[in-house]
């Protein structure tokens, strides 16, 4: 049997998602080779990352349990489905708890009724995390950039043109503003600072290019020359005498004098000076420092780095559901945009700190 790698999981939107309908196949399949499909902005797709919220959940299974979760965005909503082949998924959304902000990362399946009609696409689960609404909404920006990047090559994409060569991108593009807006709108009532991709986009309203400025072309000239302007011309004066030293000044020396004296009075007052710098003489008083307290047991001290304290947010957020699988908290940094961070080496040093625990090997909660 040969290696398979690995698919990425590409990020996502629900209006993409839904639209996402054409199977890709090259030669005759083989059992272990994944089914691959095309976005209608070009992307390859077999396993996805989605953010959003998990509106409703509810068990569909009838021997066995398998759960379904609606996911919604403000571009549309996808069912999510996991069951015993997927247990730590399932495991999840039943501890969820609806509504609530949700990441999810799984692989894209397609179901098309027999008698006909629409094709159905949904997710199959591999992981499901519940978040604040500050890290879904950095997830959903981090996804609209990657989204708005396929928009602008899909022109060039040849499969594109071919199978989505109707599909309406303006409504797409249209969503991912209203998205991005209402991102903006809840950092402000946050009173937080909107994630930089956002910033990045420069989210505004479209604004109409500004008309150039006409010059009207300078008419021959008609008028008389000028003559030199005279009038600034004033009449010759005499020139300005420097103002004369007053006669009390030759009194009192020559400068020269004057700095000799200057020096001797600084001199003389050195002995004076030396005398209050006595020994015995007061002396400003210097307040001891303040013994540094020791940090409390358990108590982290004040070095995390924003990588850590952004773990740390993520587990805290999802203490309620328990644990949380180091694969899960990857998955989550990954659709935050950070897939290059040394999750194991964050996850010892909050270990150490006394801020998590691992109560399963693999597994982690928030003190």
């Amino acid at each position: 049997m040969e290696n398979f790698k690995r698919l990425p999981a590409i990020r996502m939107l629900a209006s993409e998602l839904i639209g996402t309908v054409v199977e890709l196949q090259s030669g005759q399949k083989d059992s272990y080779q994944p089914t691959i499909y095309l976005s209608p902005t070009g992307a390859e797709v077999n396993r996805v990352l989605i953010a959003g919220t998990a509106v409703e959940k509810e068990d569909v299974g009838s021997d066995n349990s398998f759960w379904r979760v609606r996911v919604a965005d403000p571009t549309g909503a996808i069912f999510v489905y996991a069951g015993q082949y997927q247990p730590e998924a399932m495991k999840a959304i039943q501890k969820l708890e609806a509504p609530s902000f949700v990441i999810v990362s799984g692989k894209l399946s397609h179901y098309t009724p027999e008698q006909g009609g629409e094709t159905i696409v949904s997710i199959r689960a591999e992981s499901i995390a519940s978040v604040s609404l500050e890290l879904r909404d950095h997830a959903l920006a981090d996804i609209s950039v990657h989204t708005i990047k396929r928009i602008m090559d899909a022109k060039t994409n040849k499969n594109v043109q071919c199978y989505y060569g109707n599909y309406d991108f303006g409504s797409l593009a249209k969503s991912i503003s209203v998205l991005l807006d209402q991102i903006v709108e809840d950092s402000e009532q946050a009173g937080a600072v909107p994630p930089a991709s956002v910033t990045a986009l420069e989210v505004k309203p479209a604004e109409t290019p500004k008309p150039p400025e006409v010059k009207l072309p300078e008419a021959p000239v008609t008028k008389p020359p000028e003559s030199p302007k005279q009038e600034a011309v004033s009449p010759p004066q005499p020139p300005v005498k420097e103002p004369e030293k007053p006669v009390q000044d030759a009194g009192k020396g020559a400068p020269g004098e004057k700095t000799k004296k200057s020096r001797k009075k600084e001199t003389a007052k050195g002995p004076a000076e030396q005398q209050k710098e006595a020994p015995g003489a007061s002396k400003p008083e210097m307040k001891p420092e303040p013994p540094k307290e020791a940090p409390k047991p358990g108590a982290t001290p004040n070095v995390l780095d924003d990588a850590e304290k952004m773990v740390l947010d993520i587990l805290k957020t999802h203490k309620p559901q328990g644990t949380l699988a180091k694969d899960t908290i990857a998955n989550v940094l990954r659709a935050l945009g950070y897939a290059m961070l040394n999750v194991d080496g964050i996850l010892a040093k909050l270990k150490s700190a006394g801020e998590i625990i691992e109560p399963k090997d693999g597994f982690y909660r928030a003190v």
